[in-house]
């Protein structure tokens, strides 16, 4: 069985309703199964709930690294990160703005800010490849449209 008979069956996966798939050839058995997957807005919008519930008055977290101020941009899926021209720290964007692609199964999917605000830190680097989850962009200081 060869990885283009494995990406077929993931393609196929992805465009039907199946949820799940295992092909046997001899000794080999590959198996891939479909869970949920959030949309990246609402994976956005659980990390706010997520943050704001862990920053309880009076909660005091030494010794741990800091998290940037702001919004945090995470990767809806896992691929290959590719950068945008122009979005770099001290950008403004605007809600809606394409900040990056990830490219995954071959297809390019767009990193878009959900607000306004001025890009305050570039987690990771043009062809780098990402999880999902992962931090991409921290975004602060939402300006009036």
């Amino acid at each position: 069985m060869d990885i283009a008979l494995v990406e077929k069956l993931v393609a196929l996966l992805h465009e039907s309703a199946v949820s799940e798939v295992q092909v046997s050839a001899g000794e080999l058995t590959v198996r891939i199964k479909r869970g949920a997957v959030l949309a990246p807005e609402e994976y956005l919008e659980e990390e706010e709930q997520a943050t704001a519930e862990a920053e309880a008055p009076g909660d005091t977290t030494a010794g741990e690294p800091e998290e940037p101020e702001g919004t945090l941009i995470r990767a809806g899926m896992v691929g290959i990160f590719h950068q945008v021209d122009g979005i770099l720290p001290g950008a403004e964007v605007r809600p809606g703005q394409t900040l990056g692609l990830i490219q995954s199964m071959k297809l390019m999917n767009e990193v878009k800010a959900p607000s306004s605000g001025v890009v305050q830190e570039v987690f990771v680097e043009d062809g780098s490849p990402v999880e999902y989850g992962q931090k991409l962009f921290a975004i602060t200081g939402a300006k009036a449209e």
